[in-house]
C-alpha cells in the first residue's frame, strides 16, 4: 500500500483536520465549530495551518485585506461602502480580528466626531501576493469548477430519482 498521499496530507495539515473531524463526530463532543480565538491547536501545537486558515479563511477577512490594499488608509464608512454586502457588526468583528492578528492597524484621531482609519500592516502586505495568486487561480478555474458542481448536482438528482 502506498501511503504517500496520507503522509502528504499529514505533513501539510499536521493531522489537525483529522482531529477536528473526530471531535465533531465524537458523541460526547459539545463543540459545533472551531474556536476562532484559539491560539494553538491542543492536539498539535506546532501546526500553523489550521489556526491561520480559520482566521483568514472566513467569509470576509481576505476581502477586507484586499479592499484595504487599494488605499493607504480607509475610514470605516468607506470600507463598508466598498464591501456593500457586509453588515456593520461583521465588518467591526472582522476588523478587530485582523487587528488582533496584526494584519490591520486602527488609528483613532482625537477629533469631534472621532475619526478612525484602518490600514494594512507589513504582515498584511506580505500576504497580498498570495491573495493575488489565489484570485488569479480562482479566475482561471471558476468556470470548470462551476461546471463540475452542476454535473455533480445533476448526477446526485438522477441517483435520488432512481
Amino acid at each position: 500500500m502506498n501511503d504517500l498521499p496520507y503522509k502528504f496530507f499529514l505533513y501539510f495539515f499536521c493531522a489537525c483536520e483529522i482531529y477536528e473531524i473526530w471531535l465533531l463526530l465524537h458523541p460526547n463532543n459539545t463543540r459545533s465549530r472551531m474556536d476562532r480565538t484559539m491560539i494553538l491547536d491542543a492536539y498539535n501545537p506546532q501546526c500553523p495551518i489550521r489556526n491561520i486558515l480559520a482566521r483568514l479563511g472566513d467569509k470576509w477577512s481576505l476581502l477586507v485585506i484586499y479592499t484595504l490594499s487599494h488605499s493607504e488608509r480607509m475610514r470605516f464608512g468607506n470600507l463598508r461602502r466598498a464591501i456593500p454586502d457586509i453588515s456593520q457588526k461583521m465588518l467591526t468583528t472582522t476588523l478587530r480580528t485582523l487587528e488582533d492578528d496584526g494584519f490591520v492597524t486602527r488609528t483613532i484621531y482625537p477629533e469631534v466626531p472621532p475619526r478612525v482609519e484602518y490600514s494594512l500592516t507589513a504582515r498584511a502586505f506580505s500576504l497580498l501576493p498570495h491573495i493575488q495568486s489565489l484570485i488569479v487561480w480562482a479566475k482561471e478555474n471558476m468556470e470548470p469548477i462551476i461546471r463540475d458542481r452542476k454535473k455533480a448536482a445533476a448526477e446526485a438528482r438522477s441517483l435520488k430519482q432512481k
